[in-house]
């Protein structure tokens, strides 16, 4: 396993706190379904104010979870799934990693190729290719 930097166990945090709030996570999900929405469009979609949505939503944008764009008055919103995908491979080198340990087995613990077939991770979007940073 490749050793995390002090910055890629910040960003790894990050992230998992973004995930960790279930209306967050919805609307993560809802961002990933539909396509770019504004702030507007995503609190009306859900019981709460708008505030607390576009809170929710910077929460995203500090874990690169979503990107935002300005035009005029209005913020859109769209998924950055390169942050899910750095994140699942982490924890599959952490998972390999431990199945190197003695007395556990290398079986027990499956690899993506078992679990399912990766696919390359998808060309980053303007917004998420402008705050490039090191892998996590």
């Amino acid at each position: 396993m490749k050793g995390c930097t002090e910055m890629e166990t910040k960003q790894i945090i990050k992230v998992a706190r973004a995930l960790a709030d279930p209306k967050r996570v919805s609307i993560l999900l809802t961002i990933v379904r539909r396509g770019e929405l504004s702030c507007g469009e995503l609190a009306s979609l859900f019981p709460i104010v708008q505030s607390t949505v576009s809170h929710h939503l910077q929460t995203l944008v500090e874990a690169r979870l979503v990107a935002m764009r300005k035009q005029g008055q209005h913020h859109y919103f769209r998924a950055c799934p390169e942050t899910l995908y750095r994140l699942a491979e982490t924890l599959q080198q952490w998972a390999e990693s431990i199945s190197t340990l003695p007395g556990i087995s290398a079986t027990a613990i499956p690899s993506l190729g078992t679990v399912g077939r990766r696919q390359p991770a998808p060309k980053p979007c303007p917004a998420c290719r402008a705050r490039a940073s090191p892998r996590l």
